[in-house]
């Protein structure tokens, strides 16, 4: 049977990671490992992960400088499975067949090589709950997947849900990835896969909260998936089609809109990303990030 190892990145949350854990035990499928790297300064987790004596789960406490990409990383090198699944500390399955199910899809269907299902969106703030539900037919080629990634079809919720052969993370370098957020993960094994199998139910729950999206993100993180965006760019591009630098521009878009609205105000910043959208990607995607600034600064007046 495939061995299904759950990669989990986990910082002072000891009480959702507990939630966390548990939708990982109920599952009926029981040939997994979990590999966490946590860097909470207390060693409550610690203590925690030691209490339960879990042979399935590879702990590292590591408190260092590096950053959750980087972490994300170095955890995927310890993971020994035939499946790949990164999951949020405080996001957690609900589905108990989950991993049974996708070990079936991936025997009876030797070209699927990306599992992607459909969640649960917790909106803590608002306290209520709705389905995220990718609008992706059973299968559909990964090249079709990708040419559309968050344009025709959307892209998950978080990679709770999100399950890939160990051969084509290999096959996509993530033991050596610049940058390693949930983009790069999803657009690198497309490039990879052939084709991608979607679970049109809800197999777990994603919490939306104030800590998900920064309102104070740093130029330098932006510069990073601006440059690792890029580089998926010219891996993917005979997978593309004309005009195939409009992939780029709409991938390019969604990050420096982004950064427009969500960033940390630093006007340095600003003319690093500008300077880097003129050099590196293009003139048409500059003049529409001078506009959307434009915009910005005029509607404060």
């Amino acid at each position: 049977m495939g061995k299904i190892s759950v990669v989990i990145l986990t910082h002072e949350r000891l009480g959702e990671l507990k939630e966390c854990l548990d939708g990982i035990f109920s599952q009926s499928y029981k040939n997994y490992e979990i590999v966490i790297i946590d860097d909470s300064v207390n060693n409550e987790t610690e203590m925690y992960i030691k209490s339960l004596n879990n042979p399935s789960i590879n702990y590292e406490h590591r408190i260092s400088n590096e950053g959750i990409g980087e972490k994300r990383r170095l955890a995927y090198l310890k993971t020994t499975g035939d499946y790949i699944t990164f999951i949020d500390d405080d996001d957690y399955f609900t589905r108990a067949s989950f991993f049974s199910e996708l070990v079936d899809v991936f025997k009876k269907n030797a070209d699927v090589d990306y599992i992607v299902s459909d969640s649960r969106v917790l909106h803590e703030n608002e306290n209520s709950c709705k389905t995220h539900s990718l609008n992706l037919p059973r299968i559909i080629k990964a090249s079709d997947y990708l040419r559309s990634f968050q344009f025709k079809y959307d892209k998950p919720a978080s990679t709770l849900g999100l399950v890939v052969r160990k051969e084509i993370t290999e096959k996509a370098n993530f033991s050596n990835l610049h940058v390693m957020n949930d983009t790069a993960i999803y657009l690198w094994a497309l490039v990879a896969a052939r084709k991608v199998y979607h679970i049109s139910k809800p197999i777990g729950n994603y919490r939306m909260h104030n800590n998900n999206m920064s309102k104070n993100v740093k130029a330098e993180l932006i510069l990073d998936q601006l440059k690792e965006k890029k580089r998926i760019y010219s891996a993917a591009k005979s997978m593309l089609r004309k005009p195939k630098k409009l992939w780029l521009y709409r991938q390019v878009l969604i990050t420096t809109k982004y950064f427009a609205h969500g960033g940390d105000g630093d006007e340095d910043g600003v003319r690093a990303v500008m300077k880097y959208l003129r050099k590196e990607i293009g003139l048409p995607v500059y003049f529409y990030m001078k506009l959307v600034y434009w915009k910005k600064n005029h509607a404060h007046r």
